[in-house]
């Protein structure tokens, strides 16, 4: 028997849905997962089919079932909204500590120039 991967929170670009003839297997009858453009939303898989859809915003993780989630699914699905919420916080905390220590200063070729080009 081949062992299904535990719940997890899938991105949009994530390849799971991509390539595929038909996505059925993984969708099922939730078809709001692809987008009219052909983009997928964000959404959490259980036992290899799409149960949810997931968002984040202001900081937080929010999941929304398709259906009642078994608890130790749910359980499964929010240690990785913690993940993605820590992964999150780390990227901004890096984005903020690179921007403060940023050097805006031109370099010592572009200050030293005495003459024009060709003079």
């Amino acid at each position: 028997m081949t062992r299904l991967p535990p719940p997890r929170l899938l991105g949009q670009f994530d390849p799971v849905l991509l390539g595929w003839v038909s996505r059925e297997p993984i969708v099922g009858e939730h078809r709001e997962l692809v987008t009219v453009n052909g983009l997928f939303r964000p959404f959490a898989m259980v036992r290899g089919r799409a149960t949810g859809l997931w968002s984040r915003a202001g900081g937080t993780v929010r999941i929304t079932p398709f259906t009642t989630l078994l608890r130790a699914d749910r359980k499964a699905l929010d240690a990785d909204a913690a993940d993605v919420r820590r992964f999150m916080s780390s990227e901004i905390a890096s984005a903020d500590r690179l921007s403060s220590e940023a050097s805006w200063k031109p370099s010592l070729s572009v200050v030293r120039r005495t003459r024009a080009p060709g003079g």
